[in-house]
């Protein structure tokens, strides 16, 4: 399954000329929109690829560059308990806030990033 969307990630239909460099499926709003490089948006990345990995599939995504980009930019951030059953509460509110699409809502450095996954971890422990 995760091979295939992967592989369909490299269909002419998703790979049409835009105005931005990058992967649209790891990209934050603000680097869609063209903002200059800000740390936040590596940390973005790695919070779509932790989703990713957990769910199996990406949180926003579409047929073309344009719906993908779309789904970045305004879509809902998506339940990842609707897409894998054994997924804490703690988790989805995670990634609820972390893949906001107000900037001020997210983790802005990779240290910000790791304090919130350490308290999830730690958190799990006492559940």
């Amino acid at each position: 399954r995760l091979g295939g969307r992967l592989l369909s990630t490299l269909t002419p239909g998703r790979t049409e000329r835009s105005h931005f460099g990058g992967t649209p499926l790891y990209m934050s709003p603000e680097a869609i929109d063209g903002a200059p490089p800000q740390t936040s948006f590596d940390v973005w990345s790695l919070t779509v690829v932790m989703f990713e990995a957990i769910a199996g599939e990406p949180p926003f995504d579409g047929p073309t560059v344009a719906a993908i980009t779309t789904a970045v930019r305004r879509g809902k951030v998506p339940d990842i308990r609707t897409r894998t059953g054994s997924c804490p509460e703690s988790v989805a509110s995670f990634f609820d806030r972390a893949l906001s699409h107000r900037a001020t809502d997210r983790p802005p450095t990779a240290a910000h990033l790791a304090t919130e996954l350490i308290r999830l971890r730690d958190d799990a422990r006492v559940e």
